[in-house]
């Protein structure tokens, strides 16, 4: 992605955010009701940081798109989150991502570090499954 592309998914409304999230893996699209065996909806909510949250239409229980995902728990925006992705990717420092997105200097450090930790983490498993394939 670069600048470019990175502009004009940040000026899409969130609805639009949203799906390229959720086209990537870094949203939930789909959840299935265990107790009514129907798939979830996806409405709107102003109360959630997203906008939007999943909803059963049988039984009406709730769940957030970002539960069990990277982002459960944030309490950052869509563009703030592609922000604080695009910015580590190409090594920004921590002071220039701050006050270009926003957000405090320790969000900032745990999310960098969070990702270093996301991708240590890739690196090792691809290594163990290289070292040790299944048989």
């Amino acid at each position: 992605m670069d600048l470019e592309d990175y502009t004009r998914i940040t000026s899409q409304d969130d609805a639009s955010m949203m799906d390229y999230f959720q086209q990537r893996g870094l949203l939930r699209r789909q959840v299935h009701c265990s107790r009514c065996d129907r798939d979830y909806s996806m409405i709107k909510l102003k109360s959630c940081i997203l906008g939007y949250v999943l909803r059963c239409p049988a039984c009406k229980s709730k769940t957030k798109l970002t539960s069990d995902i990277m982002f459960e728990g944030s309490k950052l925006n869509l563009r703030k989150l592609l922000g604080l992705i695009y910015m580590w990717s190409y090594s920004v420092a921590v002071s220039t991502t701050t006050s270009m997105l926003g957000v405090s200097s320790a969000t900032t450090v745990q999310w960098y570090q969070y990702f270093r930790d996301i991708c240590s983490w890739k690196l090792h498993m691809a290594f163990l499954s290289e070292r040790y394939p299944v048989q």
